[in-house]
This record gives C-alpha cells, sequence and structure tokens, in this order.
C-alpha cells in the first residue's frame, strides 16, 4: 500500500508543468486571427504538456492580463516553441470517439494536429484514472486523475475518420491506406511500428495521391 501511495505521488510530482512564453495566435468561432503570446504548459522532463492544454490554453493579452483560449470558441491555435511550429484545432470530442460511450458528450477539446495533407493525423491525450489507497489501509482512498495513452486519428477528405491506438494497430491503418499499394505493402512487411504512425502518414502524403 505504501508502494502504491509513493507511486501517486511521484506522478503527481511529474504531472506538474512549468510555463513558457510562445508567439502564437488563435482563430475565433468567427474565422478571425488574433495574436498573442501563449502560456505554453512544459513538463519536467522539458516536454510540452499538451495533455493539460486540451481544455484550454492560457495566454496574456496586450496589457499582460492573463487569460484562456476556450476550444469552445475557438477553431485553431498555433504556436512557435524551440524554433518548431505547432498547431492545435478545436474539435467536438464525442465526435472523434463516435464509437466509444466514455467519451460521449465531454464537449470541445483541443487535439494537436500532428500531420497535415491529403490524410491527417490528429493526436489526442486519453486520461488515466489511477485509484489509491491511505498509506496505513485505515483512512479513505481515491482516485487521481492525469495523463493517459496517446489516441491518433486518421482524417482524410474522400474517407470516414478512424481511431488508431496500439491494439488496432495495423490493421486499422491497412484498411485506411488500401488505395496506396505501396504503403500497404509496408505495413503488411512490419516496416512501420506503431511508433512511425506520423512518418507513415507522411510517406502517404509524399507519395500516393
Amino acid at each position: 500500500m505504501k508502494n502504491l501511495f509513493f507511486s501517486l505521488v511521484f506522478l503527481i510530482v511529474t504531472a506538474q508543468s512549468n510555463a513558457e512564453l510562445a508567439t502564437g495566435y488563435y482563430i475565433t468561432d468567427k474565422g478571425d486571427t488574433v495574436k498573442l503570446t501563449l502560456d505554453i504548459p512544459v513538463k519536467l522532463s522539458g516536454e510540452i504538456n499538451f495533455y493539460k492544454m486540451q481544455s484550454g490554453i492560457e495566454y496574456q493579452d496586450k496589457f499582460g492580463i492573463q487569460s484562456l483560449v476556450n476550444p469552445f470558441f475557438a477553431k485553431e491555435v498555433g504556436f512557435t516553441l524551440d524554433n518548431k511550429a505547432y498547431k492545435m484545432v478545436a474539435l467536438i470530442q464525442d465526435s472523434l470517439f463516435r464509437n466509444d460511450e466514455k467519451y460521449a458528450n465531454t464537449g470541445f477539446k483541443f487535439v494537436q494536429l500532428v500531420v497535415e495533407g491529403k490524410v491527417k493525423l490528429f493526436r489526442f491525450i486519453d486520461t488515466k484514472t489511477t485509484v489509491y489507497g491511505s498509506p496505513d489501509g485505515h483512512h479513505g482512498g481515491g482516485t487521481f486523475e492525469g495523463e493517459g495513452r496517446p489516441v491518433y486519428f486518421l482524417e482524410g477528405t474522400d474517407r470516414k475518420p478512424r481511431q488508431v491506438i496500439k491494439d488496432n494497430f495495423p490493421k486499422v491503418p491497412l484498411d485506411f491506406f488500401k488505395d496506396c499499394t505501396s504503403i500497404k505493402m509496408r505495413i503488411a512487411a512490419d516496416y512501420y511500428k506503431y511508433k512511425d504512425i506520423e512518418r507513415m502518414v507522411r510517406d502517404y502524403n509524399n507519395t500516393c495521391f
């Protein structure tokens, strides 16, 4: 029980973020582009905390006042950090997980747009719930929600969006990219692993039209 308690404390500490300022913009639900300075949450490891940004992204207005870009009122948010450009798109979460009742009616979320092109690749970070007890075993426990697994979505102009997780790879990509023999052959030959999904989509966009 003590090990579980200390593991929980470790999860909470590692989930904490600092913030780095980044020049960026957001596009309102009416289509207007607003330039601003965003507070990008960064993990202790130095990685961007995309999970924390999914429900909203903090920014500073021209008067230095802190506010929040809400995915309900924004179509897109973009920013540059360490000379790399990032884009997050506001999507209705239950439309992404339309086949999973767990996510029904959970509203708008910012989802990272990882790859653009004929086929787009989106990346969403799921929520993981950890159940814990007290370290002495005599007091009540509780639950802790934190960053879970990444979930990818393939979207093409001429086909339905498909959810891709480790458990359904490579079955879903094989079906999704059935119009491109070279990519299908590479998938079937285990040339692409689940960790290579971004490269796979870029290869498709560069070679198959």
